[in-house]
């Protein structure tokens, strides 16, 4: 609690400096479903240079029934001659939920394109299955890509019932490079790890760039020693250092179901412009991933519901977290149907999905 009073007010001092409101961009417009039999042709323009062509397939594929689109996908997954394009079609079919995902999810653990590897480690960390746990922790000898090895490091965190994942990823906080190590740390956290605390207090007692995140690490283990740690760091940061790290520590205190950390990253961020409306952007971004159900019943509950998705936009802009991103719209989408019509639920998705544009 005393981390979480001290996070809000220094965030409410940066924010008040920077308080002109960013000039919102314009919703999208709804699109229809798009006929059976341009769905190939949508799928090829997911590798389009064009950003506006490449989100209108997107949505079109998305929209397109479930019958044609999933074997579509998996052939483009699989077979396709553009590697952007497999990257996508694979990300698209995970938002579908369909068994037949798993066999193509699992060859890509062993594809040489880096993205469909990150998209695998993705799935394999939200559907948990015996054996897996080895499989991954194989690829620790071979996985150094520096997008790709932190998705893997968070999938085995999600096996760390299994004492070989333990000794692994404990290990793995006190050696390699940094950035590897955050990512582990972060992991760590994010999976409630209490195995690991012993090697994460020890990092957070050194100056450096692992110190923060071995804190937030700590947070969300529950461990009282990051309370002194957060509000001595809080103390002695300098005004952007000091607005990203209490966006950060928000971020991890709303992800864990707290709405009143993801209120006051809507309410710094909506006025805000750049450069301090990124961060509480990326924040707000981070909690909606990790608890999008949170996320979604916190917007129900705003008059300044446009504004906020608007924020959550930008997030998505910068993210780079298509698998998770999927996941989200899922569960957007999933919420719009079983919600009946004129519902505060129903009011929520359909606002996203128009400003997100998916």
């Amino acid at each position: 609690m005393k981390v979480a009073a001290a996070l809000l007010a220094s965030l409410a001092a940066v924010s008040a400096a920077d308080s002109q409101r960013a000039t919102p961009k314009s919703p999208a417009t709804p699109t229809t479903q798009a006929p059976a039999s341009t769905l190939r042709a949508d799928i090829d323009n997911l590798g389009k240079f064009d950003d506006a062509t490449r989100t209108a397939a997107a949505k079109a594929v998305r929209r397109a029934p479930a019958a044609q689109a999933v074997p579509a996908l998996i052939d483009a997954a699989s077979t396709h001659p553009d590697g952007y394009v497999r990257f996508r079609a694979l990300v698209l079919l995970s938002g579908f939920n369909d068994p037949r995902a798993r066999e193509v999810m699992s060859s890509a653990l062993d594809d040489r394109n880096d993205r469909l590897r990150t998209v695998a480690y993705g799935y394999f960390e939200h559907n948990l299955e015996n054996g897996m746990a080895a499989r991954l922790l194989k690829k620790l000898d071979t996985e150094d890509g520096e997008f790709v090895r932190p998705a893997l490091t968070h999938a085995l965190a999600a096996y760390g019932d299994e004492p070989d994942v333990r000794k692994a990823l404990t290990s793995l906080v006190m050696r390699g490079q940094d950035i590897y190590r955050g990512a582990v740390i972060e992991a760590l956290g994010d999976y409630h790890a209490a195995y690991a605390i012993a090697p994460i207090t020890d990092v957070s007692k050194l100056d450096g760039p692992l110190q923060e995140d071995a804190i937030l690490a700590l947070g969300k283990l529950g461990d009282k020693r990051a309370l002194d740690s957060m509000n001595f760091a809080v103390k002695n940061l300098g005004f952007q250092d000091l607005l990203r790290t209490s966006a950060r520590g928000l971020a991890a205190i709303a992800a864990s179901g707290r709405q009143d950390a993801a209120a006051a990253l809507i309410d710094a961020g909506i006025p805000a412009r750049d450069p301090g409306r990124s961060p509480i952007a990326l924040a707000l971004g981070t909690a909606a991933l990790r608890n999008t159900p949170m996320m979604v019943k916190l917007f129900g509950s705003r008059e300044d519901l446009k504004d906020a998705a608007l924020l959550l936009r930008d997030a998505f802009d910068m993210l780079e977290e298509d698998y998770e991103k999927e996941r989200f719209f899922a569960t957007v989408r999933h919420t719009y149907w079983q919600a009946p019509t004129g519902t505060g639920d129903r009011k929520v998705a359909d606002a996203l999905i128009q400003v997100l544009e998916f």
